[in-house]
């Protein structure tokens, strides 16, 4: 719907926008699940006396985002615009719109979404890994993170990701393409995971660093310190070099979204917008079943066998981001999504992407 209510110059934009709609969805929900549970006990004075909230003391969050549904279900009803044009009797019908292997078959449709998958892969597998390598210890190969500390940093990804996405995407994108982005994004990416053993390294020297006066530990053995306990400057390299990885490294959640305007691009028509989209979420939702988690076990045999140091996963992860540096170079010419006719008007350009 958002496609076929844009257009290729407006499309960057509405979909940066829905991009962001869901990470504050993300930023919001655990608030509201958490703000609002148990409320009887949270905020006895305006609903300490209810029987029903005490009994059924999830209900209140449970009530508010029934409510977001419900909301969403009526700007639907009676503001969304449709996009079919109305049938009139006698009209001639309609040529029936393509089949599945159609789509499949033709130019560029079958690449662009195995590069879809590929990046739902990546950031799948990420996602999965990183709250468990923050919360691991130092000496395991992670950060030893407290669940405070992980919630900053996940509010600091979430924060960098609406920007890099409100504001970098849409003139980035008009002024290199959807996959001038993604290729920027997919350089990126190895460089973002490689940075995890590095910055796991400056904690591990830190801790050697205190570790006999702290500690009165035996030389050579690594004892796991809390991360907020700064022994040297290998400490304070972390904490400048960490929190500033994480908001950079962020960028690379441009190429969801890339990814998403690639395959409007290489649709081979306004009507198989819905087939290759359904294509999409259903090569999306199987990874999403198989692959966080995959990677977190993956992550936790590395971690207790220290293949590596502990850097196993990374490695492979580097190794798999690095795929999209090369799968990028086939990236069918009709998906690059470069704007042009840019002195056109709205109606114009509609007409020439139909």
């Amino acid at each position: 719907m958002i496609t076929e209510n844009s257009t290729p110059k407006t499309q960057a934009r509405a979909f940066s926008l829905f991009a962001f709609a869901g990470n504050l969805g993300i930023f919001i929900g655990p608030l509201v699940g958490g703000g609002l549970s148990k409320p009887a006990d949270q905020i006895p004075g305006l609903f300490g006396r209810s029987t029903f909230l005490k009994q059924y003391p999830y209900a209140l969050p449970t009530f508010v985002t029934g409510a977001f549904g419900v909301t969403a279900a009526l700007v639907a009803f009676f503001f969304i615009k449709e996009t079919l044009p109305p049938r009139k009797v006698g009209d001639a019908p309609s040529a029936p719109p393509m089949t599945t292997m159609e789509l499949l078959k033709a130019p560029g449709v079958a690449m662009v979404l195995f590069i879809y998958g590929y990046v739902s892969l990546l950031g799948l597998a990420y996602t999965a890994i990183v709250p468990v390598f923050w919360f691991t210890p130092p000496s395991l190969g992670g950060f030893g993170f407290s669940p405070l500390l992980i919630s900053v940093f996940l509010a600091i990804s979430g924060m960098s990701q609406a920007i890099w996405l409100l504001f970098a995407f849409p003139p980035l994108q008009h002024r290199w393409g959807t996959a001038g982005v993604m290729r920027v994004c997919s350089v990126l990416w190895p460089v973002l995971y490689c940075f995890a053993p590095i910055t796991n390294t400056l904690l591990r020297l830190d801790a050697r660093a205190g570790q006999s006066a702290l500690l009165q530990a035996p030389p050579g053995d690594v004892v796991d310190v809390p991360a907020l306990h700064i022994n040297s400057g290998w400490g304070v390299a972390f904490w400048v070099i960490t929190p500033t990885v994480q908001a950079l490294g962020s960028s690379v959640s441009m190429a969801f979204t890339g990814s998403q305007l690639a395959l409007n691009e290489i649709s081979p028509s306004p009507a198989s917008f819905g087939t290759l989209n359904a294509l999409a979420l259903t090569l999306s939702s199987g990874i999403r079943a198989v692959a966080p988690g995959a990677a977190a076990s993956f992550y936790a045999f590395g971690a207790r066998t220290q293949i590596l140091n502990g850097y196993l996963v990374w490695t492979v992860m580097v190794l798999l981001a690095a795929g999209l540096v090369v799968l990028m170079r086939w990236m069918p010419a009709h998906g690059e999504g470069k704007v042009v006719g840019r002195g056109e008007s709205d109606e114009e350009q509609r007409d020439e992407h139909s």
